[in-house]
């Protein structure tokens, strides 16, 4: 089967409906392909420039823009991977249900708008959201300007904050504006800390377990997706520090707030997330530190990449993403449970061999098997990014391990520790700048 174009069933349809006139008379044109459309996005400055599909366990086939980063991928099963180059060197393969890989697609859009901030002291800083758009505004320059904005309604999630005592920060007034739907070049009403639409954030205590030893660790407050409360500390694991969140009579139905924590440590770093409408005072609980990994490389075949075997861990279950560099040239692979049909006992993940796919560049494969530097992320719970409900009290938890491959065969040894995966598939921003998408 063919991705890059729909067929055309019109050719000879004039004839065909003059001798069988009662048969035609409801018919409204081409006929839609079989299976499920899936859509997949990237904005503008970020397509990519080759990308390929596996319906089921077929073929990989080269699947062409149906305009400028937007392509209509056909799956008769209900899963898949999806396989493409950014600029350089870089390979990302995804594999998943059809609503995870949906999941890749673009926040970003065209449009610029305009704000200003009033209502902050001189040791006041406001952080501004609008939708994914991000400002940070000082009492000095209140003005800010939104680039790559989106269509459509986002909502505006604006803090005031201080720096704490323990060296992070903490708010002290919010607002929030929902379903904003504003056009490029608009100004957005003033936001003003010191009006009656500003409130103020409630607080409780959250400490941190399960992070044992000498490690820093990092909470961060959020809601719907958007960070306000920062506690940094240093050296063993924290007590009970002070946190803000929306207070619940605040929170619309449906909408979470999320206290998340991240250790840094070897051999890897960790991650928590605890999802909850009531602030209250809370334990955030860790993982445990990653199974060791064991990469190895299983052939010589031309472009074939690294195979990566993780013993599963029950607190990981949800997907594993491993990355990989060698120079200029890079690849990484995601794969969920849900691809799998349950979470297997090892984790055994490859880097496709794509080199007879119609496109295909030598270049973007790995020269060898040397010096193959790699990290890997395991995660478990529901991730809202690929399309999990999240519940009022549960948990997101993610732990990583990073080092290298020396040779074919070769042992692993710890290199350091990736930026934390904080959910759902790659997905790229707007240019020039690539991120992972972010809470």
């Amino acid at each position: 089967m063919s991705f890059a174009r729909w067929p055309v069933h019109a050719i000879g349809s004039a004839i065909l409906c003059g001798a069988l006139l009662a048969a035609c008379s409801g018919d409204s044109g081409p006929e839609e392909p079989a299976g499920t459309r899936v859509t997949l996005s990237f904005c503008t400055g970020n397509a990519p420039v080759w990308l390929a599909v596996q319906d089921g366990d077929a073929a990989w086939i080269r699947l062409l823009p149906r305009i400028a980063g937007i392509y209509d991928a056909r799956f008769t099963a209900n899963r898949g991977g999806v396989a493409f180059v950014s600029s350089g060197s870089s390979l990302t393969v995804a594999y998943g249900n059809l609503t995870e890989l949906a999941s890749i697609a673009c926040t970003s859009g065209s449009n610029s708008l305009n704000g200003s901030v009033a209502g902050l002291a001189s040791v006041e800083r406001a952080d501004v959201w609008f939708g994914t758009s991000f400002a940070s505004v000082n009492a000095q320059n209140g003005r800010f300007q939104f680039r790559n904005v989106p269509d459509g309604q986002q909502d505006l999630f604006a803090t005031r904050y201080t720096w704490s005592g323990d060296g992070g920060q903490i708010a002290n007034r919010l607002v929030i504006r929902r379903a904003q739907n504003l056009s490029s070049g608009s100004l957005i009403a003033p936001i003003n800390f010191g009006s009656s639409e500003s409130f103020a954030p409630a607080f409780a205590t959250a400490s941190v377990a399960g992070a044992d030893g000498a490690v820093s660790v990092d909470l961060i407050s959020s809601w719907h997706g958007r960070a306000f409360s920062a506690l940094l500390t240093y050296g063993t694991t924290p007590g009970p520090l002070l946190y803000s969140a929306v207070p619940q009579e605040r929170l619309a139905p449906g909408e979470l707030s999320s206290l998340q924590a991240f250790t840094s440590e070897q051999p890897g770093g960790r991650s928590a997330t605890n999802y909850f409408s009531a602030p209250t005072d809370r334990v955030v609980t860790m993982g445990p530190v990653l199974s060791t990994p064991v990469v190895t490389w299983p052939n010589t075949a031309p472009n074939q990449g690294p195979r990566l075997q993780l013993p599963s861990q029950p607190e990981y279950g949800r997907w594993v993403y491993v990355a990989y560099s060698q120079g200029l040239v890079a690849a990484s692979v995601a794969v969920t449970s849900s691809y799998l049909g349950g979470t297997p006992a090892t984790w055994d993940i490859e880097v496709p061999d794509l080199s007879s796919v119609d496109g295909w560049n030598a270049a973007w494969g790995f020269a060898s098997s040397s010096n193959i530097l790699w990290n890997v992320t395991a995660a478990g719970g529901p991730d809202r990014y690929l399309g999990d409900v999240v519940h009022d009290g549960d948990a997101f938890r993610s732990a990583d391990f990073g080092g290298s491959n020396a040779a074919a065969g070769g042992t692993s040894r710890v290199t350091g520790r990736p930026e934390p995966h904080r959910g759902g598939f790659p997905q790229y921003l707007s240019a020039p700048r690539r991120a992972w998408r972010n809470w």
